[in-house]
C-alpha cells in the first residue's frame, strides 16, 4: 500500500539522518567543510497524514450528545440541507456559562499573581507595606501604654480592695498582728490574719515598684483574690447579735463583694491588655517581614509554584470550554438531515442519537491509519484524495467525518478506520476505486523551518549546528513543532531568521 511506501521512505530518511549524526559524533567538527548549509527562513509548514483506502458508498452519520441536558434550540429539520460545521441542535449552557466565567476569572487572577511575582515589587506596594509597619508600630505603642496604665490601675484597685473594703473586718489591719472579726472557724481566722500580714508587705513592695512586670502584678492580684475568697467564706459564718446587727453583716458582705469584683476586673483587664500587646507585636513582626520579602522579590520556587497554579486554572478553563463545545451538535459534513428527533425543552440523554445526516455526495473513502498517526486526526480536517484511476496529480477534496475509537489489525499492524467524505459530487468517482489520501492535520504559516535532516536529537535536548565565521559551527539548542510533508520541521524557539545551519542531506 502507498502508506507503507510512505513510511518506508520515512524510515530510510531517518536512517540517513542517523548515519549523519553518527558521523558527526565520530568525527566532530573535523569534517565541517563537508557540511551542507541552509538558511533559516520563514515558511508555511503543513503537517500531513498519508493513508490508502477504498472508495465506497456514503454512510448516514448519527449524532448524539456526550452529556445530557435540556434542548435549547433545534436549527434543522428532517429534509433540510446542511453544510459541514452547521449547528443542528443546542443544549442549554447557562450552568456551563457560569462555570466558564468563574474559570476565566480564576485564570485571570492566577495570571495576575504570576505577573506580579515576575515583575517584582512596585514602589507603591513597598510604600503601602511600610505604612502597615508604621501603623503596626503605633498600635504596639498604644497597646504597651494601655498595659502600663492597666498595671497601675490594678494597684489602685488592689489597694482599695484591701485597705478600704477588706480592712473593715479587721482591727489593726496594717500591723504585724491584725485581728480579724470573731468567727467560729479558728483555723480560717488564723489563715486570714496571716495572709493579711503578707498582703501588707506585698502592697508596700508593689507601691514602691516603678515599672512592675505583668507577671508580678498578676501574681499579686491572684494572691489578693484568694485572700478575699477566704474572707467571703468567713463572713458567711456571721450571725446577727446585739453588738453586730444584720445591717453591719450586710455591709461587710457588700464590701467583700465589691473588693472581689474589683480584683476580678483588674485581672481581666491585665490579661486583655497583655494579649493586645502580644497581638500588636505579632502584627508588627509580620508587617516588617512582608516589607523585607517584598523588597527581596519572589524566589524561583515561588514563581514556579505560581506558574503551576496559573497552568492549572488555564487547564480548568480549557476543560470548561471543551465541554461548552460539546453542547452543540454540528453537522460533520455537507448533506441532508434524514432524521430529527429533538424537541426544544426536551431532555437529551447522553449517547442517544437525536439527528442523522446523510451526505449529499455519493461516495466516501474508508482508510486505515496507523496508530502512530491517529492522534493527529480529528473530525472536520481537510483531506486531498487521489484515485489510482486518474493519477496522483488529480486530487479530490474531502473531509474527515469519522474516526473509529477501537483499533483494527491490518497486516499485523494496529490501525484505526477513518472515513473521509468527498466535498463535491464528481461523476468520475466510482465505488471500489483505490484511493490515496493526504489529510492536513496542521498548517503553521510564517514560521521558521529547517530540514528535518538538520536536527540532532540528544537524550536531553534537541540541537542544530549553527554556522559561525571561518566555517566553524556550534551546537544550538532548539524547540521544535510540527514536521511538514516537505521534510521541514518547525522551530518554535532557539533560532532567528537568516541563520545558517548545517544539514545532513536535504537543503532549502
Amino acid at each position: 500500500m502507498s502508506f507503507l511506501r510512505h513510511h518506508i521512505a520515512i524510515i530510510i530518511g531517518a536512517a540517513l539522518v542517523s548515519i549523519g549524526v553518527i558521523s558527526y559524533a565520530m568525527w566532530g567538527y573535523a569534517t565541517q567543510s563537508a557540511f551542507t548549509f541552509t538558511t533559516v527562513t520563514p515558511m508555511t509548514i503543513q503537517e500531513e497524514v498519508h493513508a490508502d483506502g477504498t472508495v465506497q458508498a456514503a454512510e448516514v452519520v448519527n449524532l448524539a450528545f456526550e452529556r445530557g441536558g435540556t434542548i435549547r434550540a433545534v436549527y434543522a429539520q428532517a429534509g433540510d440541507e446542511v453544510h459541514a460545521g452547521m449547528p443542528l441542535i443546542a443544549l442549554d449552557i447557562s450552568e456551563l456559562s457560569a462555570e466558564q466565567a468563574a474559570a476565566q476569572a480564576a485564570m485571570d487572577t492566577q495570571h495576575a499573581k504570576l505577573e506580579e511575582l515576575i515583575g517584582g515589587a512596585r514602589p507603591e506596594d513597598i510604600q503601602a507595606d511600610n505604612l502597615k509597619v508604621s501603623t503596626a508600630l503605633t498600635t504596639l505603642t498604644n497597646a504597651q501604654d494601655t498595659l502600663s496604665n492597666t498595671l497601675h490601675d490594678a494597684y489602685t484597685a488592689a489597694d482599695d480592695a484591701i485597705r478600704n473594703k477588706s480592712d473593715q473586718l479587721f482591727s489593726n489591719p496594717r500591723s504585724s498582728s491584725p485581728q480579724f472579726i470573731f468567727i467560729p472557724d479558728e483555723q480560717l481566722t488564723i489563715d486570714i490574719q496571716l495572709a493579711r500580714v503578707g498582703i501588707e508587705t506585698m502592697l508596700t513592695a508593689w507601691d514602691h515598684s516603678p515599672s512592675p512586670e505583668t507577671t508580678f502584678v498578676t501574681n499579686n492580684l491572684q494572691q489578693i483574690s484568694s485572700f478575699l475568697t477566704n474572707e467571703a467564706r468567713a463572713v458567711n459564718y456571721l450571725l446577727p447579735t446585739k453588738e453586730m446587727p444584720q445591717s453591719t453583716i450586710d455591709a461587710y458582705k457588700l464590701a467583700i463583694f465589691g473588693a472581689r469584683t474589683a480584683i476580678d476586673t483588674a485581672l481581666t483587664n491585665v490579661s486583655s491588655a497583655e494579649q493586645a500587646v502580644t497581638l500588636a507585636q505579632k502584627m508588627l513582626a509580620e508587617a516588617q517581614h512582608n516589607v523585607i520579602s517584598l523588597k527581596a522579590g519572589a524566589t524561583a520556587k515561588q514563581i514556579e509554584a505560581q506558574r503551576a497554579q496559573y497552568d492549572l486554572a488555564k487547564a480548568n478553563l480549557d476543560l470548561v470550554n471543551a465541554e461548552l463545545n460539546t453542547m452543540t451538535l454540528r453537522s460533520p459534513l455537507t448533506g441532508i438531515v434524514s432524521t430529527q428527533d429533538a424537541q426544544v425543552g426536551a431532555l437529551a440523554t447522553p449517547n442517544t442519537p437525536l439527528v442523522s445526516v446523510i451526505s449529499s455526495t455519493q461516495y466516501q473513502v474508508e482508510l486505515f491509519v496507523p496508530e502512530t498517526d491517529i492522534a493527529k486526526l480529528q473530525q472536520g480536517q481537510t483531506a486531498y484524495v487521489s484515485l489510482d484511476a486518474y493519477g496522483i496529480h488529480d486530487d479530490f477534496k474531502a473531509s474527515v467525518i469519522h474516526i473509529d475509537p477501537a483499533s483494527t489489525l491490518v497486516a499485523g499492524t494496529h490501525t484505526y478506520k477513518v472515513i473521509l467524505q468527498f466535498n463535491d459530487n464528481d461523476s468520475r468517482i466510482k465505488a471500489g476505486m483505490h484511493a490515496h489520501a493526504r489529510i492536513i492535520t496542521a498548517t503553521h504559516d510564517n514560521v521558521l523551518g529547517v530540514p528535518a535532516s538538520a536536527i540532532i536529537q540528544r537524550r536531553d535536548n534537541t540541537v542544530v549546528l549553527v554556522q559561525l565565521s571561518k566555517g566553524t559551527v556550534k551546537e544550538q539548542t532548539v524547540a521544535t513543532g510540527i514536521t511538514g510533508a516537505n521534510g521541514f520541521t518547525e522551530i518554535t524557539a532557539g533560532l532567528q531568521p537568516d541563520t545558517h545551519i548545517a544539514t545532513f542531506g536535504l537543503s532549502q
